[in-house]
């Protein structure tokens, strides 16, 4: 019997028009609170956050626009499977010299042909990366498009950039890029290049293929690069088997601290499921699994789940890797029990458990998640401060549901059960767990079909014991450590 739901609604925006599974990111907020943009299928941002009013936080959501991004009229979603297709956002930053935030929108110009775009904002002032305003408005529109910028540009007298997407100047940048292509999912990661971390973005697209922009040393501009420079198991995405695995819905990539690897998982609306280990030095794929399932994937999402001692070896699925390798410098990594959450339309959501010692051959089901119509967005995060991680799903038929992972010595093996559903009234988009409020706890960020809800703790009481008793044990342990306590 499924419990009562901990979280109660802090504020709710009503969005100008229907968003989409891909169109909600977060903002770091500096020494302020964070933020939140939301992406609408009429090409319109939403800016949402917190706002110190009379010693009293308010939530303030109002309309950012971008330049450039045209005025469009209404784009018509396509349903398949209850995902819906138009644009998309991601917010990055550490590891270029700029901080750069892409976004990607659909076909804006129903006069012409209908071509989605894909904007990269940088900013090199730094702190200014916190100040949208500056950012969204630090772009060149590409040149014959008729905008009141770039006719300005030019009757000024200013120098005009020899590139439709060049700046104007090196601290106002904007890379304009047109799509030949429907973009699906847009995503950023942290990869090392030598000895340097850095950005780079990926975004999937309608044939099979998933497209590399990483930043140019010299001109400080975004570029496409062929992806299997650094992600080689991204290559050649195979399509000869029956079923093609078609367009790729959601990727994962997980970096394993310390280790130089990463942990690459995808989902495809063909049913397909595949998982890579890759060492980022030799660009090596030390082992990769693949798993056919029954209906259109919406997430994969790789996160940690304790591992079990003595787990198998299955070997489940399609499989080819080194284990030598894996056995080298692999079993403290593999213990750490990397596992990857893959949620469908039309069948229940399951976690691949402990992926790097098993693959894909121990399967645990997440019970009920199939009764809620098709599950849109998943979430990984522990919102209860216990250690252990709660899955969160969220469903076309208006249920959030929250998971937890329960361990049992000896056999039978955890299980996952339900610990509450909350009912929305409307759809489950996408969903983000972020601090909104600068105060240490973070909030729960939905966006549904009518709006964004923000859900913060019913009681802070909990939260309170959870952290004397952490502090109790941290002191206890450096006490048998050894180590003084001021």
């Amino acid at each position: 019997m499924a419990g009562r739901c901990p979280l109660v609604e802090d504020s709710f925006s009503r969005l100008a028009s229907q968003s989409n599974v891909y169109g909600l990111a977060a903002l770091e907020g500096g020494e302020g609170p964070g933020g939140l943009l939301a992406a609408v299928l009429k090409g319109k941002v939403i800016y949402f956050r917190y706002h110190d009013l009379r010693q009293r936080l308010r939530p303030v959501a109002r309309e950012l626009q971008f330049t450039y991004i045209p005025v469009a009229p209404p784009v018509r979603p396509r349903r398949r499977h209850h995902l819906h297709q138009g644009t998309a956002l991601r917010w990055g930053g550490g590891g270029c010299s700029s901080r750069s935030h892409p976004l990607c929108h659909p076909p804006q110009d129903s006069r012409d042909k209908a071509s989605p775009f894909l904007n990269i904002y940088c900013d090199y002032e730094p702190g200014s990366e916190y100040d949208l305003d500056s950012v969204a408005h630090k772009c060149v529109p590409p040149r014959g498009s008729g905008s009141p910028q770039e006719d300005t540009a030019g009757a000024g007298g200013s120098q005009r950039s020899p590139w439709p997407w060049a700046p104007l100047s090196p601290a106002e940048s904007c890379l304009n890029l047109e799509l030949q292509f429907t973009p699906f999912q847009l995503c950023h990661t942290e990869v090392c290049i030598g000895d340097k971390p850095k950005t780079v973005f990926l975004l999937s697209r309608n044939n099979l293929s998933v497209r590399l922009y990483k930043e140019n040393e010299g001109s400080h501009q975004f570029e496409e690069q062929p992806v299997q420079h650094l992600f080689p198991e991204l290559q050649d995405l195979p399509s000869n088997s029956p079923p093609p695995p078609r367009s790729v819905l959601w990727l994962d990539v997980c970096n394993i601290p310390g280790a130089g690897q990463h942990i690459t998982a995808f989902g495809c609306q063909s049913s397909y499921v595949h998982v890579a280990q890759v060492d980022q030095a030799s660009r090596a794929v030390l082992q990769s699994r693949s798993i056919q399932q029954d209906g259109p994937i919406s997430k994969v999402l790789v996160f940690l789940l304790p591992s079990e001692l003595g787990a198998g070896t299955a070997q489940d699925g399609k499989g080819t890797g080194t284990a030598g390798s894996m056995r080298h410098r692999g079993d403290a990594i593999a213990t750490q029990g990397y596992s990857v959450l893959v949620t469908s339309t039309i069948e229940l959501s399951v976690v691949y458990r402990d992926i790097l010692t098993n693959g894909l051959g121990n399967q645990l089901i997440l019970p009920a998640s199939d009764q809620y119509d098709s599950v849109l967005c998943a979430l990984v995060t522990d919102v209860d401060f216990d250690g252990a991680c709660e899955i969160f799903l969220g469903t076309y038929e208006q249920e959030l549901l929250c998971y937890k992972y329960t361990s049992t010595t000896g056999n039978p093996p955890g299980e996952f059960r339900l610990l509450w559903t909350r009912r929305f009234p409307s759809p489950l988009l996408s969903m983000l767990y972020t601090n909104l409020t600068a105060d240490g706890l973070c909030e729960l960020a939905i966006v549904c079909l009518k709006g964004l809800h923000v859900l913060q703790q019913h009681s802070l009481e909990p939260m309170a014991r959870r952290i004397l008793e952490r502090l109790r044990v941290e002191v206890e342990r450096r006490a048998w450590c050894g180590v003084v306590v001021e």
